[in-house]
């Protein structure tokens, strides 16, 4: 009997499921207008999620599967507007509900201007939209940001990597930080906008960044599988950049999977560079020829993840990152001394190997009335081992012979929570953050020491974010934090406040102006601040300080940002003020230069940005122009250096049909730091690329005009005034192929992200 009923209840869920589409078209209630890129998701009577889509640009959507009959919820969702629900009675077969309108959210709104150039200026961050053109022509996140443009970002689409002016940029998904080979792995249909923080505010206070970029991606359109290729990579030099990702979906759980491979093996890299090392009674001047020599390092990254959403209710998220880094670099130069008629040979071998396992749990509780509770745990063991070779000889006579091993083991565990609450008219959020830290380090060769070093910092923040008299957006933050440091019997302990000011004005549609002032603090690493020496060749001492401290800096920014039709154009005009800043200082010990980090006096840093975006052809053609001037005055502990940059590039992106072209050029970034200028790569290239559904491949060449890569350094101390420049001549004329692919399957599920990550890169050597 019991089989019976067993069957006939299984015949009635049969006969009750229906393939069903559910079509319609979201429009602003308002102006009628198309809402593109709108979240819709389709739900049971009990929130349960089943399904979902995403609006196309004529705001159209289609949600299609099997579905059991009986009652659901359409939710409609887009940034600005009301979430909007529809009733869905007795669902039984297709049906087109027509225009939906979506009424704006004044609430959510509140401090933020909807420009008509798919640009929300909100008061802490740009929100930009993809356009079509964008997402057709690329094939993964990395280089949708490319097409896109974002000002003051410079993206490196050969070397991936991201930067504002010479600053690290933090990459983040959804909320949570991310890697360059994560984004990699975004597809970009499933990238609902990206959100720009040229200006982090107390949140990431913490954090010593250029500028944050939070990639906004629709979960609840993924699929129960999803796999992504991207390789790029030179047939006739040793370089290649690889990502696989994986992902698969059952039930509410999603397991993933990430792997990257990235290596270098160059045969000719050099290095030229002239020293003068001003001893009272013997001055010394080396000119150094450098001899080709081979340089190579490879990278392998693995990420497995595991995460469990219950849709609007709770995430829990853990990750299981491991990363392999080995690096060997060989240099050798002829060396010509100028106080005497010798000619002396270097020979200097460097091995560096670096083995990271990182543990990460996140999770996540959604509380009444808008607000939410989120923590982060990161445990991470940093074994890392070096060795450095420098050998100077006269013919057959041995000048100098140096050995220098550091054995380094860290260990660290970092612990964050944060709260969230959105009232009528304001936003607030507060936290808490504690990094607790163990280094053990052996170094041995020409000189043998042991350390061992702790280090813990804790850091708490709150944030309000709001608007005054209907317009005037603000963010009003503050953060504190109590940073100690131990090593053997000494120990340091600073304390730091670091308050954040934003406001935002939008005159109209089109023009924003914004303000912002950071305080924030730069601290040195374990290494800097360990009683250790090494010496690095037969003139010169490396040296680390117990005494350093950490240096404050103070940002101000005042921004010009314009956007209409096919033109946008954004100024900004920076002053920083760094007090008691970290740089090299450098000093004579017998007949040895010592190099030496200390707190300088000060840094005072003006800068004009200006970055222009014009869409020559609309959805054919764009180019992005940048221009930046920046003037310093440092005062060092034994005088003031000044020193005047002007630098900028380009970068244009033709689309036609399936077929791009991509053309990039920037001049050298040049920085004055202590009694330092940097010279950073003066880099170009062009890329050709043919896309076909999925898929796409592409060639490229980096440096098409030029025979090499370099970069150099300017030291302009009166003891040891010098200049080096690195060459690298397999970068020069480098054809590469670049090959892109990924594809989904299966069924759709909701995953939600993190919104919390942190990590531990300091090795605590010096």
């Amino acid at each position: 009997m019991k089989t019976y009923i067993t069957l006939f209840t299984l015949l009635l869920c049969c006969v009750s499921i229906r393939a069903v589409d559910i079509k319609g078209r979201l429009i602003d209630s308002k102006t009628k207008e198309p809402v593109e890129f709108a979240t819709t998701v389709l739900l049971k009577s009990d929130s349960t999620y089943v399904a979902g889509a995403q609006s196309d640009s004529m705001g159209l959507f289609d949600i299609g599967g099997q579905f059991i009959k009986q009652d659901y919820l359409l939710k409609a969702t887009f940034l600005g507007y009301k979430t909007t629900y529809v009733q869905l009675k007795n669902l039984a077969a297709s049906v087109d509900l027509g225009d939906i309108e979506l009424s704006e959210d004044s609430k959510l709104l509140g401090e933020v201007t909807v420009t008509g150039n798919r640009i929300i200026n909100k008061v802490d961050r740009q929100i930009i939209m993809p356009d079509s053109m964008q997402i057709k022509s690329s094939t993964n996140a990395f280089e949708l940001l490319e097409h896109m443009s974002l000002a003051r970002l410079n993206i490196d689409p050969v070397n991936r990597t991201i930067k504002v002016a010479n600053e690290e940029v933090q990459l983040r998904i959804n909320g949570v930080r991310a890697t360059i080979e994560e984004v990699i792995a975004l597809r970009p249909q499933d990238i609902l906008r990206v959100e720009y923080f040229e200006d982090p505010g107390v949140r990431f206070g913490d954090e010593n960044v250029g500028a944050v970029v939070d990639i906004i991606v629709d979960r609840s359109a993924q699929t129960g599988g999803y796999v992504a290729v991207d390789g790029r990579n030179a047939p006739f030099v040793g370089f290649g950049d690889d990502n696989l990702t994986f992902k698969i979906n059952n039930k509410a759980s999603e397991f993933g999977l990430n792997y990257n491979a990235s290596y270098r093996s160059y045969d000719d890299m050099w290095i030229n560079q002239t020293q003068t090392f001003n001893f009272p009674n013997n001055p010394v001047v080396r000119d150094e020829q450098g001899i080709k020599q081979p340089f190579q390092y490879q990278y392998h990254r693995l990420n497995l993840s595991y995460n469990l959403t219950v849709p609007d209710k709770r995430v829990f998220n853990i990750i299981f990152k491991n990363q392999i880094f080995d690096k060997k670099n060989d240099a050798a130069s002829n060396i010509f001394y100028s106080n005497s008629l010798r000619q002396t040979h270097t020979q200097s071998n460097a091995k560096f190997n670096e083995y990271m396992p990182v543990l990460d749990v996140f999770y996540k509780q959604e509380l009444k009335s808008k607000q939410s509770i989120a923590l982060n745990v990161v445990g991470t063991y940093i074994n890392s081992s070096s060795e450095n070779k420098f050998v100077e000889r006269e013919g057959d006579v041995l000048i100098s012979d140096i050995l220098n091993e550091i054995d380094g083991r860290k260990y660290s565990l970092i612990s964050e929570i944060v709260y969230s609450k959105e009232l009528d008219k304001t936003s607030i959020s507060g936290g808490a953050k504690h990094t607790q830290g163990y280094a053990d380090n052996s170094y041995s060769g020409n000189n043998t020491i042991k350390t061992n070093m702790k280090n813990a910092e804790s850091y708490v923040f709150a944030q309000v974010q709001g608007k005054i008299a209907g317009k005037l957006g603000y963010t009003l933050g503050v953060g504190g934090s109590r940073m100690w440091f131990q090593e053997g019997t000494n120990d340091i302990t600073f304390y730091t406040v670091r308050p954040s000011l934003q406001f935002n004005y939008p005159v109209n549609d089109n023009l924003n102006l914004k303000y912002n002032l950071r305080a924030f603090t730069r601290t040195p690493s374990l290494g800097q601040l360990s009683n250790v020496e090494q010496q690095i060749d037969t003139y010169q001492i490396n040296r680390g300080n117990p005494s350093l401290e950490p240096g404050n800096v103070y940002r101000n920014t005042f921004s010009i940002s314009y956007n209409k039709g096919i033109f946008s154009a954004n100024t900004d005009l920076e002053y920083w003020y760094f007090h008691r800043p970290l740089a090299d200082s450098h000093f004579i010990e017998g007949d040895k230069v010592i190099t030496m980090r200390e707190n300088q006096r000060a840094l005072n840093y003006y800068a004009v940005n200006s970055d222009l975006t014009l869409k020559i052809i609309k959805d054919i053609w764009s180019v992005n122009a940048w221009f930046r001037y920046v003037k310093e005055n440092f005062k060092n502990n034994t005088g003031t250096n000044n020193y005047d940059m002007i630098f900028g590039g380009f970068r244009s992106n033709l689309q036609y049909k399936n077929y791009s072209l991509v053309v990039g050029a920037e001049s050298r970034y040049k920085e004055l730091w202590g009694q330092t200028i940097y010279y950073g790569e003066d880099w170009n290239y062009v890329e050709a690329g043919y896309k076909h559904k999925e898929a796409k491949l592409s060639l490229g060449m980096s440096y098409p005009f030029k025979d090499y890569w370099s970069s150099g350094s300017r030291n302009i101390s009166a003891v040891m005034p010098s200049e080096s420049w690195s060459y690298i001549g397999g970068n020069g004329r480098m054809l590469y192929v670049r090959f892109a692919w990924n594809m989904s399957f299966g069924r759709k599920h909701k995953a939600a992200e993190k919104s919390l990550e942190n990590a531990d890169t300091d090795k605590g050597t010096l």
